[in-house]
């Protein structure tokens, strides 16, 4: 009996061994080089597909500000026919019913339903600086400039539009913002949501 038993464990140990050297271990692939390469190379397709993004969207926002502005210069007689002075009273007031008829006449392709609201909130502050303060000479305190251009000088600057001689930059601190220089003599800011124009202020052009 202890013949067969010395037997087996000689013939378990046979076994190991050719089993240890015919063995093939299967190792996972790490060769951290190419993970590297590949991530190196994704980073740099995100980024090229993020400026073609930026520039697309650049584009188009451009091109709305720049219809828009055409649109107004074309149409700006037939916009501004009426004054907004109520003038059926002793002092000045704001007519709304100018106002109502001024804001249908933009065209809502452009401007969004923000920017009418925005310039209905300022003519009713307007309206109450009136009333607080009485004014019935001199131009009227609030409406010294033209609401969508802020200036004086509106024949020049429609005719500068109408050559187009301005530039479209976006703005380098803010997001959905673009800079209009009209021939280095009168800068304004646009901003703009959901593809239309939300608001309009005058900048510094330096």
């Amino acid at each position: 009996m202890k013949g067969y038993h010395i037997f087996y464990i000689l013939l378990f140990l046979f076994c190991s061994c050719n089993n240890k050297k015919g063995s093939t271990e299967i190792l996972p692939i790490s060769d951290s080089k190419v993970f590297k390469e590949e991530d190196t190379l994704k980073k740099e397709m995100d980024n090229i597909f993020e400026k073609e993004i930026d520039t697309a969207v650049f584009n188009k926002e451009a091109e709305l500000i720049s219809k828009f502005l055409s649109f107004y210069e074309e149409n700006y007689d037939f916009i501004n026919d009426k004054d907004f002075l109520d003038v059926n009273n002793e002092y000045y007031r704001i007519d709304f019913e100018v106002v109502d008829d001024y804001l249908n006449k933009l065209d809502s392709t452009y401007l969004s339903d923000i920017f009418k609201n925005r310039l209905l909130n300022n003519m009713k502050n307007i309206d109450l600086k009136f009333q607080s303060s009485l004014q019935n000479d001199g131009i009227p305190e609030g409406l010294e400039y033209d609401m969508i251009l802020k200036t004086q000088e509106v024949d020049e600057i429609l005719n500068l539009i109408k050559k187009k001689k301005y530039d479209i930059d976006a703005c380098k601190d803010k997001e959905n913002c673009y800079l209009l220089n009209i021939n280095n003599l009168h800068c304004l800011l646009f901003y703009l949501e959901k593809g239309k124009i939300s608001d309009i202020k005058i900048c510094n052009k330096n």
